[in-house]
């Protein structure tokens, strides 16, 4: 069964999809560049929705399910994409802070329309933060999809098959060994099993985080559970939480962009820390934006 939801929300693809060919290697999503449309499996409760994400003048969803969608489904559907692609995002806000920055105006020209892909699953979030630590984004998607495959939820959708991460109560009962059989070090899976565990015991969630009024009562949080450090936090922060006043210490991506648009040697905090006090709400978005020169 097929229900359609329009949206009023325009989305510009041409500007979109380097990101998805950049996260090509990710199981969680397929993008079909021919016709610009994305695709990915939805899980609610017991049941798992399949959302093709696409436009015509504005964005649509086709939502592809065994039982009529009632209409709270739909609306948590369509704040889900809403979420995801970031579409409530003020970027004429900040272009125009851009504009009057001696950094940001030498590149957000050529990127207008982008919006950030967001890590909704808070649990995934954490668990791909902690599988790529000091690794190459292929190899960690190499990890993550034989994870994935292994123990998350397939669904057969066209020619297609799309996959759902796997819950915190799924990979709690996996054994240290079976983890080590994904090329995972001893250290990041006594992370990972110290991380799913808080989640099961509902230590960690969006609920706890909400508790907190402050982004460095976030980062505390996490930099407290060992194997987490302040990258680790900052990602989660601008990644998952949209936390837009924080920017990502430690981060060889990053510290490369700047480096090449600023001919610097080297990158030190004090300088992150500057332009972190400067951007202010802007934050997050800079660094989506700067990470835009590497690709």
């Amino acid at each position: 069964m097929k229900t359609r939801i329009m949206t009023n929300y325009h989305y510009d693809w041409d500007s979109n999809e380097k990101t998805f060919f950049v996260y090509q290697d990710d199981i969680c999503f397929h993008y079909d560049q021919q016709h610009q449309t994305l695709v990915l499996a939805l899980p609610f409760k017991n049941e798992i929705f399949v959302l093709e994400i696409f436009s015509l003048d504005n964005l649509v969803i086709d939502v592809y399910h065994s039982l009529p969608l009632g209409q709270d489904q739909k609306d948590n559907i369509l704040n889900y994409v809403i979420e995801l692609l970031d579409l409530n995002y003020d970027l004429p806000g900040f272009y125009l802070f851009s504009a009057q920055d001696p950094i940001l105006k030498l590149i957000y020209q050529d990127h207008l329309g982008f919006r950030a892909y967001s890590y909704l699953n808070l649990y995934e979030a954490f668990m791909w933060t902690i599988i790529g630590q000091q690794i190459n984004m292929k190899f960690a998607y190499s990890i993550k999809s034989e994870l994935v495959k292994k123990y998350g939820r397939a669904i057969k959708h066209k020619d297609l098959t799309l996959f759902v991460f796997p819950t915190p109560k799924v990979l709690e009962t996996v054994s240290f060994e079976d983890f080590q059989k994904l090329r995972l070090s001893k250290n990041k899976i006594n992370t990972i099993k110290l991380v799913t565990t808080m989640f099961v015991n509902h230590e960690i969630s969006q609920e706890v985080f909400n508790s907190f009024s402050t982004a460095a009562e976030k980062i505390k949080f996490i930099t407290s559970i060992k194997g987490l450090g302040i990258w680790s936090a900052n990602y989660i922060l601008i990644r998952s939480l949209k936390q837009n006043d924080v920017i990502l210490f430690k981060d060889v991506g990053l510290n490369n962009c700047l480096k090449t648009l600023l001919n610097l040697e080297k990158i030190e905090d004090s300088f992150l820390l500057a332009l972190q006090e400067r951007y202010q709400q802007w934050c997050r978005y800079a660094v989506f934006y700067l990470w835009r020169v590497l690709y």
